[in-house]
């Protein structure tokens, strides 16, 4: 889950999917009705469908694992969090399965546009590094085939 301050982040990102699962309670063995809604990485639980609602709980995709147990019925997958496990039940199995692609859908979109940023940043870290060469900011680092004078030869 995100704390306060982070929760705002997922506002920015459009509903890639929304919907009612039921959320298994932490101290007490039963089910609740709550409103998803999947923005960008982040899902975010509501108490009901009503716009303006406080978020109840916001959990970052890419830092959760979507499993389904064996031993829970075709209806049920888990997210495993730092703090533990969450219980989530969809109303069957095909929307449990839509559920847990669209998380899928959701880490791997938010990894490859963090791969892409990075050659990115390599390409304009390289860019910057040749056009400051270029025009005279450093001289460019010894080709292996010139030798490298560390004293001038003077008379002797």
């Amino acid at each position: 889950m995100l704390a306060a301050p982070e929760a705002a982040a997922w506002a920015a990102h459009p509903a890639a999917r929304t919907g009612k699962l039921e959320k298994r309670g932490r101290l007490k063995d039963e089910w609740k009705a709550r409103h998803f809604e999947l923005r960008g990485c982040y899902l975010v639980c509501f108490a009901d469908a009503k716009e303006g609602r406080p978020a109840l709980a916001v959990f970052d995709v890419t830092k959760v694992a979507c499993a389904r147990d064996a031993t829970d019925p075709e209806d049920v997958f888990g997210l495993r969090v730092l703090e533990g496990s969450i219980k989530l039940r969809a109303a069957d199995k095909i929307t449990r399965r839509a559920w847990m692609a669209a998380i899928c859908e959701a880490q791997e979109a938010h990894f490859e546009e963090r791969r892409r940023r990075s050659r990115e940043e390599r390409r304009s870290d390289a860019r910057n590094s040749f056009e400051k060469r270029k025009s005279g900011g450093t001289p460019p680092p010894p080709s292996p085939k010139t030798p490298v004078l560390t004293e001038l030869p003077g008379p002797r």
